[in-house]
């Protein structure tokens, strides 16, 4: 069974010794510690959305999550770019860092992955990420699998609307649409030794795959009616988001 690990590819011998001592203390590192209590922060107030819009389960989550990420409201640009170019992504120990870099307005599928795996556990689903090929030209690519009650599916939060997919053993298939001129299929494997047990998912119904993609649609034009209230969501975030990049750039430069 093919694993991947984002550290495989780094030769940690050719660090000097100082980012080597600086890396041996990078869990204890004040910047970190400053800038994961930030984050904290903006997930209580992502706490409160969720509040305000009667969030309870995982479809609702997922939507308001990809809205918030596609929408620009979780960086300092307001705005969100897909790209793997000059993303200054601090590559070692600890692959949560890999997520802090959309906080600065751009980002990937694995920066996108790992912050909706971030924020599914701290709400105490089920989750993990999960790699396929197949998509962007072939190139490796990074989604979630998500399981909470009677729902085990797939998320891809990365392109402008959600690709959802149900599971069939090592295959991940999209969901079924009637616009769809042939079923779409994907290989999944395991990403940095994970323990997930993807690939006893049961497929989904199709009524429960056009249950979870209508209430998907149905939140996000929730959501763009109620645009005022994100923005005062951003307005109070935005200084955390500034502190967040800030604190991740120096540590950045400490290590390269």
């Amino acid at each position: 069974m093919k694993i991947y690990n984002l550290l495989e590819f780094l030769d940690i011998s050719i660090l000097s010794p100082a980012q080597r001592a600086y890396l041996n203390d990078y869990e204890n590192n004040s910047m970190r510690i400053e800038m994961l209590k930030d984050f904290r922060q903006v997930v209580k107030n992502i706490d409160n959305l969720e509040d305000i819009f009667k969030v309870r389960d995982i479809i609702d989550k997922i939507s308001l999550y990809h809205f918030l990420i596609q929408s620009g409201l979780l960086s300092t640009t307001m705005s969100y770019k897909y790209t793997v170019d000059d993303l200054k992504e601090i590559m070692f120990l600890n692959k949560f860092d890999f997520s802090l870099v959309l906080f600065r307005g751009k980002g990937c599928c694995r920066n996108i992955s790992i912050l909706t795996k971030k924020l599914l556990t701290l709400k105490g689903i089920t989750n993990d990420v999960i790699v396929t090929e197949g998509f962007h030209k072939d190139k490796g690519h990074m989604f979630n699998y998500i399981k909470e009650n009677d729902y085990e599916f797939f998320a891809d939060l990365t392109p402008k609307t959600i690709s959802l997919l149900s599971g069939d053993g090592h295959i991940a298939k999209a969901f079924y649409s009637e616009e769809a001129t042939k079923e779409k299929k994907y290989p999944l494997y395991i990403f940095d030794n994970s323990n997930a047990r993807y690939y006893e998912a049961k497929p989904l119904s199709k009524e429960k795959q056009q249950e979870l993609i209508t209430r998907y649609k149905n939140n996000i034009s929730l959501y763009k009616d109620n645009i005022s209230i994100f923005l005062d969501f951003y307005k109070e975030n935005y200084p955390y988001y500034q502190l967040i990049n800030k604190n991740y750039d120096k540590m950045f430069s400490n290590l390269y």
